[in-house]
């Protein structure tokens, strides 16, 4: 810059003053101030660019996140439904490959764009790793649920070699851990046990329906024999006696129409036609074939005592017939026989609707008046039958100990003389065997030349021996004409009762309790037989 000298006046004439160096410096300072502003203002646009493009990469960024993530709960729901594990992978780089397009749109630096591009294949690497694995556990799986069913299938059939080669693949396949089917080989090996165990039993069991006579004989008793399961014998016992009373129903329902129509005339027939059913039971079959051939008997059934007779006899056995009892088939067959021996109409009708119930269990619950008034009469009859007098009770193997079986006299009641040596000569030695004389004196009962002694005693306890029931019941001959009559009573009644409700269909419970004690005599169960019914309550 020139330099201006600064001239000074003097006196009335005005002198410049000398230029100082502030002075001389301001204008470089103003040009400097101006730069500064400058730079300054750049540096804010350049702050702000950069603000804008960090901000746009972070949205980018958390676009990029969120469609990802929405991506991944697309393929997590994809496999679940694709039961498909090869498909995955190739979903999944579907899925990859939008977000990749969308990271590639969005408005932000290369660098930063080449950074979520980064971010992204990580993330894909990882998960396709997590989805190989993935795929393989879940193919393991649908191999060891397959290999598995095949094993159950098999199992289920009975097929045990091959669920055994099934089981022994599977260890060596490589789709389950060392020892992973150890319980599996453990439940095979118990329950190809199981099956081997049922179909020895099933052919036990089918032994047991096709004789069920045969096998009762080891089965009389409650007490199972020493050593046996208790659990597994009251099952057998049980089944063969339900066996047993079906075929003794069947066998016997057609032996009595053969003895009441005449097709059956012989004892030898019913040994023919039931040889499937107990000795006793046919023992009894025979006593109704006896009397079906009786001249007194036959004239004796046409009176209305007879017919009484059998309805109380009836009723009272189908009241206390157990089906577990020893003897059940025998006292079954009396009641078919009773039943049998009526002429047709309402009298056998409804004893044999009672017989049907009572054989399959089912009793029907009181539904009507009628059917209250028949319970009251069992009750009555049940306590009128516990003062019978005359009924004796002993022990069976009292009997036995006494001396019963090496009894000739007794003995010679049913059999020969050579028949009774044999029965009551004990062992080789001499000594005596009430077992061996019991076995001897069961296989001579069924061709007694005798069938029945004349002594009540003697021939309840011959009979308790036979059946191996524990003990005797026997009646002396006032205590059996005092059931016959208390029989043919408790019949008049309940025909009586019968004839009157179909009268008077409509009869309320105090008529009906007024019937009922018109024909009870006794005054002690009257009060007993009237408070079976009990009033409705009276709508207010």
């Amino acid at each position: 810059m020139p330099y201006i000298p600064d001239l000074e006046f003097t006196g009335a004439e005005h002198r410049p003053a000398a230029p100082s160096v502030k002075a001389a410096m301001a204008p470089g300072a103003g040009l400097a101030s101006l730069g500064k502003d400058i730079g300054e203002a750049a540096d804010d646009l350049r702050a702000m660019h950069e603000k804008k493009e960090r901000e746009q990469s972070f949205a980018a960024g958390s676009r990029a996140s969120l469609a990802l993530g929405r991506e991944l709960e697309g393929a997590a729901a994809f496999r679940n439904a694709s039961p498909d594990p090869s498909t995955w992978q190739q979903d999944s780089d579907g899925r990859y490959a939008r977000v990749r397009e969308l990271i590639n749109k969005e408005d932000i630096p290369p660098e930063e764009r080449e950074k979520l591009k980064s971010w992204l294949d990580s993330q894909q690497g990882q998960d396709a790793a997590a989805t190989t694995s993935q795929a393989d556990y879940q193919r393991r799986a649908t191999n060891r649920t397959d290999i598995m069913r095949l094993f159950e299938v098999q199992m289920a059939h009975g097929d045990f070699d091959a669920a055994d080669a099934t089981l022994a693949g599977a260890e060596q396949s490589g789709n389950f851990r060392r020892g992973e089917l150890d319980d599996e080989r453990a439940d095979f090996g118990y329950r190809r046990k199981r099956h081997l165990e049922r179909v020895e039993e099933n052919k036990l069991y089918a032994s047991y329906k096709a004789d069920p006579a045969k096998h009762w004989e080891r089965f009389k008793s409650h007490t199972p024999p020493e050593g046996a399961d208790p659990v597994k014998y009251q099952r057998d016992r049980e089944f063969v006696r339900g066996a047993l009373l079906e075929r003794n129903r069947e066998d016997s329902q057609d032996i009595i129409n053969g003895i009441e129509t005449g097709k059956i005339t012989s004892d030898e027939d019913i040994d023919h036609h039931g040889a499937d059913i107990t000795p006793a039971a046919r023992a009894e079959l025979k006593r109704s074939l006896a009397a079906k051939q009786n001249a007194e008997t036959l004239a004796f059934r046409r009176t209305p005592l007879y017919q009484w007779q059998v309805i109380g006899e009836t009723s009272r056995l189908l009241d206390e017939w157990k089906p577990d009892t020893a003897n059940f088939d025998v006292k079954f067959n009396r009641i078919l026989s009773n039943v049998a021996s009526l002429p047709p109409g309402p009298d056998r009708e409804t004893l044999q609707a009672q017989v049907d119930q009572v054989r399959t269990g089912k009793l029907r619950d009181v539904q009507t008046r009628y059917d209250a008034g028949l319970r009251a009469f069992d009750e009555y009859d049940r306590m009128l039958f516990a003062k019978l007098p005359g009924q004796q009770r002993m022990k069976t193997s009292v009997a036995i100990a006494g001396g019963f079986l090496q009894d000739t006299d007794k003995l010679k009641n049913w059999f020969p003389e050579d028949v009774v040596r044999h029965i009551s000569t004990g062992t080789l030695t001499g000594e005596r065997s009430d077992t061996q004389s019991r076995d001897r004196f069961r296989q001579a009962w069924v061709h007694r030349q005798t069938k029945t002694a004349g002594d009540a005693q003697l021939q309840a306890t011959a009979e308790a021996i036979y059946q191996d029931e524990e003990e005797i019941d026997y009646f002396t001959k006032d205590a059996i004409e005092a059931r016959q009559k208390h029989d043919q009573e408790s019949g008049r009644r309940r025909q009586e009762f019968d004839r009157w409700m179909k009268l008077h269909p409509h009869a309320d419970d105090t008529q009906i309790r007024g019937k009922i004690s018109e024909l009870s005599n006794a005054a002690v169960v009257k009060s007993a037989l009237a408070q079976m019914f009990t009033p409705r309550p009276r709508r207010t």
